[in-house]
């Protein structure tokens, strides 16, 4: 496993700071520094400012879910609403 830290996409309201594994591609932790949803395998749906971690039980193709990753709120406050990329991982560390 090689894995790569990014900034998958970045402009003035939307950040997205992506650990993956660079042979799979898959990713592994992905910080969503945006005003979009995803919704959870169980229906939940996480607005704003998340994280996503993946989860392999996420996965379900029968029930028509095919992320492979589970959504979590961060903190309003670590992030003061910045959507600036490197500030916002430095205060994630």
């Amino acid at each position: 496993m090689q894995l790569v830290l990014t900034c998958t996409y970045y402009d003035k309201f939307n950040s997205h700071i992506n650990l993956h594994d660079a042979k799979t591609g898959l990713s592994l932790i992905r910080i969503n520094l945006d005003n979009k949803f995803h919704k959870n395998l169980n229906g939940t749906i996480v607005k704003g400012p998340r994280v996503n971690i993946y989860d392999i039980n996420e996965f379900s193709p029968s029930k028509r879910h095919f992320s492979y990753m589970k959504c979590y709120s961060l903190p309003y406050l670590i992030f003061d609403n910045s959507i600036d990329c490197v500030e916002s991982l430095i205060k994630t560390l």
